[in-house]
């Protein structure tokens, strides 16, 4: 049996309204790509969907993507860390 935190989620809005079952049950993959510094971020989202149900946003539509794991938990903040070459900042949080 599985654990809630096993499993992911997303939730996608198209103009501000919920996509109704149709596009969860027709999408196939989804790759969120979070790009760095001002280069815009980019999502793809592939659909299995031979039967042509599922509709094509407006151009210029605001597309809104949350994903994650459910269940996942929440953390107290801990300690914070600065890298350089590569600037990085880590945040180590526990449970």
């Amino acid at each position: 049996m599985g654990l809630m935190r096993d499993k992911p989620f997303i939730e996608v809005t198209v103009g501000g309204k919920p996509v109704n079952a149709v596009f969860y049950e027709r999408l196939s993959t989804a790759t969120i790509r979070d790009e760095v510094g001002q280069d815009a971020d980019t999502v793809e989202l592939v659909f299995d969907d031979a039967r042509n149900e599922v509709a094509a946003p407006a151009p210029g539509a605001l597309i809104a993507v949350s994903f994650g794991f459910r269940g996942v938990g929440s953390w107290k903040m801990g300690s914070t860390q600065l890298r350089a070459l590569p600037l990085r900042a880590g945040r180590t949080a526990s449970g």
